[in-house]
């Protein structure tokens, strides 16, 4: 999983394409969550935009952990 800001400038999207078109090439499955206005790091958010990215990546990462090592009971 990938969670990127799409204002990133420390690793710009030319660097999330390169990372994706290497996955693929490995046959590695992945998934890309993208946040609009949001800049690196937004976990520590400066915006709006980057308090919403902050909710919701986790959500994503709690649905991809349960996807891949399933739900503890």
């Amino acid at each position: 999983m990938i969670l990127h800001g799409a204002e990133d400038e420390v690793a710009p999207f030319t660097e999330v394409n390169k990372l994706i078109s290497d996955l693929r090439a490995a046959k590695v499955g992945w998934e890309l969550q993208l946040f609009s206005g949001a800049q690196h790091a937004f976990t520590n958010p400066s915006n709006a935009s980057e308090e919403r990215a902050d909710r919701e990546y986790k959500f994503a990462i709690e649905r991809f952990f349960k996807e891949i090592f399933g739900r503890s009971s």
